[in-house]
């Protein structure tokens, strides 16, 4: 759709991510533009932030990621995606993968 949507929804396993969380190290940033995009950057990753991912934005198809994060000295991010309309996945996931793969190092 041409119409930039009104608003972009972080999921985490079906739950919206809570961006004020006394856990701290979640943020967002969408950029406004043709396509619209978002990007969800997660630091101090544990095993729990494991799992499914949702971009989903007004007017738009959700667009999902299944994130491995694996502590130790090996980290392995095993992705599934699936591309949406105005989400871009792999610029979504790049930051997502890579906040969390330098934090377990």
């Amino acid at each position: 759709s041409p119409t930039p949507p009104q608003y972009v929804f972080w999921y985490h396993n079906n739950n919206m991510i809570n961006y004020d969380t006394s856990r701290g190290g979640i943020s967002v940033e969408t950029l406004p533009g043709h396509p619209t995009q978002s990007r969800l950057t997660i630091t101090d990753t544990h095993e729990s932030d494991s799992g499914n991912y949702t971009c989903s934005a007004s007017n738009t198809e959700p667009a999902s990621i299944y994130v491995y994060v694996s502590e130790g000295d090996n980290v392995d991010a095993i992705l599934m995606r699936k591309s949406c309309g105005m989400c871009v996945a792999s610029q979504l996931v790049l930051l997502l993968i890579a906040s969390m793969a330098a934090a377990m190092r």
